[in-house]
């Protein structure tokens, strides 16, 4: 049913488990839709009462898959335009060091 994460569900218990171990479970759109997705199932089914979210491998979760923005977009929700590499702004990005004016406004 998914392909970036497993779901088991077992004594009212579910797990969610991150399941891209070769990338350090580095986070994408659609891992983020199947996440959503699996919630939504926990959310819906009465018999579940709680949730383990956990990640295959060595860690957890690195963060975004940048390598993943780069790539063409995969615009099937939503959720897919909150996820662009221009709204990443690496660690050399300028940034405005001028102080807030007297009237408080920026």
């Amino acid at each position: 049913m998914y392909e970036s994460i497993l779901f088991e569900a077992s004594d009212a218990i579910a797990t969610i488990t991150l399941n891209r171990p070769e990338k350090l479970n580095a986070y994408t759109v659609q891992m983020g839709e199947e996440v959503v997705d699996a919630f939504r199932r926990v959310r819906d089914d009465a018999n579940l009462r709680a949730v383990i979210l956990a990640g295959a491998g060595r860690a957890f979760c690195a963060g975004v898959d940048l390598d993943a923005l780069r790539a063409p977009a995969r615009r099937t929700s939503c959720a897919s335009s909150r996820w662009s590499s221009s709204r990443i702004r690496s660690p050399s990005s300028p940034r405005s060091t001028a102080p807030p004016s007297e009237s408080g406004s920026r």
